[in-house]
């Protein structure tokens, strides 16, 4: 049947033929079975997961093994937090596509010539080699707060570089609502502060008052028996 290579697809698909086998050897590996839809688990949870080898015919001498970790056959869905399987078994296109999951954390090299793929296992950062300076890439195990953390600096980087304007709005408004926030909260604090005053001196007051209205009492019943 062989085996497409797609980067345009997105999971990696094997025939139903490979899937007993798998299962009996995931079962055997991890007391469960595989999973085929949305799971509740952690990032540290998934580091504990098996890494799938793939063990490829060479075309020279020793056979080529390529690592497919759970960041690669598990996905973050980031709106939920929950994981999903990119992994799956079925006929539907006749072949099994080893898709983009597959070749990541690769340098990928397609030898059109000599009908040959290599792959060999890279970190992929391509500004390295072109600058000099390696990148910060983002933890592959990362859970959805970090990464939706991750996309907003990202995308406040890049607006930055594409218009400076942009980026000083961006930064004036964000100024801006910060001292508004510290403004309000300072003067709900000082109102606070204002109205336990107040009723403190009230409260003084009041008895100040009741005192000298006792006194003044006292004062007449003890003179009254001189009048």
């Amino acid at each position: 049947q062989g085996v497409v290579i797609d980067s345009g697809t997105t999971d990696t698909i094997l025939t139903k033929d490979l899937k007993p086998a798998f299962d009996q050897a995931w079962q055997a590996t991890t007391g469960t079975a595989f999973p085929n839809q949305f799971i509740d688990i952690s990032a540290n949870e998934l580091k504990t997961w098996p890494t799938i080898i793939f063990q490829m015919k060479s075309s020279t001498s020793n056979d080529t093994l390529i690592a497919f970790p759970p960041s690669s056959y598990m996905s973050l869905d980031f709106s939920t937090g929950r994981y999903k399987p990119t992994l799956w078994f079925h006929d539907k296109y006749g072949t099994s596509i080893l898709g983009s999951n597959f070749m990541r954390s690769h340098n990928v090299l397609f030898d059109v010539e000599n009908r040959r793929i290599g792959m060999a296992e890279s970190d992929c950062d391509y500004n390295e080699l072109i600058s000099g300076e390696k990148s910060v890439f983002p933890d592959v195990y990362a859970d959805a707060k970090q990464v939706k953390q991750l996309l907003q600096i990202e995308h406040k980087q890049s607006m930055c570089e594409d218009s400076g304007a942009s980026c000083f709005f961006h930064q004036s408004i964000l100024t801006v609502t910060i001292i508004l926030s510290v403004a309000l909260l300072c003067m709900a604090s000082l109102e606070c502060y204002q109205h336990y005053k107040r009723s403190v001196t009230y409260t003084k007051v009041d008895l100040v008052v009741k005192n000298k209205s006792f006194d003044c009492e006292q004062n007449e019943n003890m003179r009254s028996p001189l009048r």
